[in-house]
């Protein structure tokens, strides 16, 4: 998954406006919807986000082309498929157009100014969301993504196991994996983040840090029964993170990949 939305992450739940901003250290991320459409949250949009970045990374092009059965893109986002009012169908075609056209904006603070960088996520779509899964022989569905967040994804990326992304349930169980696999990476002496840092990284939206505080560690215990080596304990003060071996390398090499645990 492209790094910047590892270190700073899209909406758990709906929000009421056409903003969302999250801030981690001297980066800030700020997501601004579609007006017809709103803001991406949940689960979907992640395994989109991922699915996106792991076809960009195999095949190294930036038009990715989707299935034309319906069935076979859920097999790939791990998705159970179903139609209906209330069906996964749905539920995925709403994240996919709120994801593909927003627009992502990432302002970093230096020691000589700040940085921006405004990322479209997609340049266009061609995505067939027929209620039947007969395309046909000659349907020709793709997404094609932005310059800027393809060379984002190419060159700045987080190895992660699709095959947990599509286990976990909740969104923020999914933020913590794809952000413990990138932190443990780079970490060569144990560090103490405390709540109110992780709060504003992870869940600004709780109105209390207790309540915070207990989602995360329900969600860290989740992670564990996946990655039982993530060396993340909780303390009064904050997470205690000490260095141990990421979930996936990050030399993982994408032409020598195996089963699901790839570059992505």
């Amino acid at each position: 998954m492209a790094r910047v939305l590892v270190q700073t992450t899209i909406p758990h739940s709906a929000q009421q406006g056409q903003n969302f901003r999250r801030r981690n250290g001297d980066l800030t991320m700020t997501m601004v919807a579609h007006p017809d459409h709103g803001l991406p949250y949940g689960k979907i949009p992640r395994l989109l986000l991922a699915w996106m970045a792991r076809k960009a990374k195999t095949t190294g092009a930036r038009e990715l082309q989707l299935p034309a059965s319906q069935a076979a893109m859920f097999r790939e986002l791990g998705m159970r498929f179903s139609g209906g009012a209330t069906g996964t169908l749905k539920a995925v075609r709403e994240q996919s157009l709120r994801l593909v056209k927003c627009t992502v904006h990432i302002d970093r603070r230096a020691v000589n100014g700040v940085t921006w960088r405004p990322y479209q996520l997609a340049s266009g779509v061609n995505i067939w969301w027929e209620p039947s899964d007969a395309a046909g022989p000659d349907a020709d569905y793709w997404i094609v993504l932005a310059e800027g967040f393809y060379e984002e994804i190419i060159s700045n990326s987080v190895p992660l196991d699709f095959s947990v992304l599509a286990a976990l349930r909740s969104p923020l169980a999914i933020d913590i994996y794809a952000w413990a696999t990138d932190r443990v990476s780079r970490l060569r002496k144990p560090i103490l983040l405390s709540w109110p840092a992780l709060q504003g990284q992870f869940g600004s939206s709780y109105a209390r840090l207790i309540d915070f505080r207990f989602s995360f560690e329900r969600a860290l215990r989740h992670v564990h029964l996946h990655w039982p080596g993530l060396r993340a304990e909780p303390e009064s003060a904050g997470l205690r993170l000490r260095p141990c071996r990421p979930h996936i390398s990050p030399l993982t090499s994408v032409s020598g990949f195996s089963g699901r645990k790839i570059w992505i």
